[in-house]
């Protein structure tokens, strides 16, 4: 009998001394047991997803681009600057994620953007800049791109609100 998985279900216990052997009736261990077939599996694209290893990775995540051009930038610059509770976390306000959503889906409406690619975009400049300001002894003296530069210059108001947080370094073990 076979059950929603095609294992085999046997309702002999394992101390029997016939479990070991199979019934006239059911497949012998070496046959494969076919499982039944499924109402959502009919169309032909199914076929392929169901044939996958066990092994395999699920597909990546989409990454999501912030397309912003030079004065819609400049412009998020200035937004984030005056909206202090986007970024100061000693604000009483700066948990009131409401309002803080209320804020990015008004932005994002004026852009003519997508909430969700504004947000990509604030965090990852956020992290260049924290990466461009905290540097530690020994890395010497990098040179600059132009958007470093900008960055630089036009988020200099975030530099008393970004905490440097340390990654940690993975260790890997090679046994010979």
């Amino acid at each position: 009998m076979t059950g929603k998985r095609g294992k085999r279900n046997t309702s002999k216990s394992a101390t029997s001394p016939s479990a070991n052997k199979p019934s006239p009736t059911s497949p012998s261990a070496t046959e494969p047991v076919p499982s039944p077939p499924s109402k959502e599996t009919d169309s032909p694209q199914s076929h392929t997803s169901m044939a996958r290893s066990p092994n395999a990775q699920p597909k990546k995540k989409q990454k999501r681009i912030a397309d912003l051009s030079i004065p819609q930038e400049e412009d998020m610059a200035s937004w984030l600057e005056s909206n202090e509770l986007m970024y100061n976390k000693k604000l009483n306000y700066y948990k009131d994620f409401r309002k803080k959503d209320a804020l990015w889906e008004a932005k994002a409406a004026s852009l003519g953007k997508d909430v969700g690619m504004l947000k990509t975009w604030y965090k990852a400049i956020r992290s260049r800049f924290t990466r461009l300001v905290h540097t530690e002894s020994g890395d010497g003296v990098r040179e600059l791109t132009e958007m470093d530069r900008w960055i630089l210059q036009n988020l200099a108001w975030l530099r008393n609100n970004v905490i440097d947080v340390r990654r940690k370094t993975s260790v890997s073990v090679s046994y010979y």
